[in-house]
């Protein structure tokens, strides 16, 4: 499985972060930055995964690593809009089932049987899509909005390499 620049970027680039101070809206974005559906949550398991899966299928382990580094990119510019927003970036969330408690590692889906982990993964990336969406609609900030927008694409295309990820396993075609 050949890393390509889109796999993990797509274009357009990102917008600039400069909210108007909100702090409701920062919590909001809790959830989304350190919630269980988040962005640590989603870096902490591809991680795990690049490494559990490193021998077995290694061109697919640096692939979850690489899409990690999209996900860090995104928990970055969620951390900047919670603090301009007037928010606290700490690992924490403030929505249910959370309910302001600090991330945990117990977050994180330690699945290691290969079709389960992917299709685990789709539905995650699925589920954090629709939190995002359904953010945007509590959300009257265009920057705020706009980078919500984006990561969303990015999000569109993770489900897509993890579609195509599984196809490729059913064909018998993955290394």
């Amino acid at each position: 499985m050949e890393h390509t620049k889109e796999h993990h970027s797509v274009l357009p680039p990102y917008p600039p972060i400069d909210p108007k101070p909100n702090p409701h809206y920062a919590q909001i974005l809790m959830e989304d930055y350190a919630g269980i559906v988040s962005e640590l949550t989603a870096i902490t398991k591809y991680e795990y995964q690049s490494v559990v899966l490193m021998q077995a299928f290694p061109d697919f382990a640096k692939e979850l690593s690489k899409i990690g580094m999209t996900e860090m990119h995104h928990l970055d510019i969620l951390a900047q809009l919670i603090f301009k927003l007037g928010g606290d970036p700490r690992y924490r969330a403030h929505s249910n089932p959370t309910m302001g408690h600090f991330w945990s590692g117990q977050n994180v889906d330690y699945q290691c049987s290969f079709p389960t982990l992917i299709y685990e993964n789709i539905q995650g990336e699925k589920k954090a899509i629709e939190n995002y969406r359904r953010h945007l609609c509590l959300i009257d900030d265009v920057s705020v909005q706009q980078n919500i927008q984006r990561i969303i694409l990015d999000e569109e295309q993770h489900v897509r390499i993890f579609c195509q990820t599984l196809a490729l396993w059913q064909r018998g075609a993955l290394s």
